[in-house]
Order: C-alpha cells, then structure tokens, then sequence
C-alpha cells in the first residue's frame, strides 16, 4: 500500500513538472509573421514511387 502512494505521488509530481516545463517552453514563442510564412518551403507535386510503398514531392 506504501509502495502505490509513493508511485502516486512521483507520478504527481512528474506531471507536475512536465506541465511546468511546457509553460516555460510555449512562453518563448512568437506569432508567426509574414516574412515567416515566406521562408516555409512549400511540398508539391506528389508522386508514386515505383515501389509503390512510400510517396515522393517534388
């Protein structure tokens, strides 16, 4: 019984943590602008490879 209450709580406080981290994380982002939209490279023309088993863009 001891053993599941301590997992419960390591588990709690990873969680904790990981939720933490990821607030930290998404603080740094920025909206993305229009200059960053020109710098995304585009995938187009798809094509079947002749394997058949994958797809390839041009």
């Amino acid at each position: 019984m001891l053993r599941s209450l301590v997992r419960g709580r390591c588990a709690a406080l990873c969680v904790t943590f990981i939720a933490l981290a990821a607030a930290a994380a998404a603080a740094d982002l920025r909206p993305l602008s229009l200059d960053d939209m020109f710098k995304l490279k585009r995938v187009s023309d798809p094509q079947i490879s002749p394997m058949a088993a994958t797809s390839s863009t041009s």
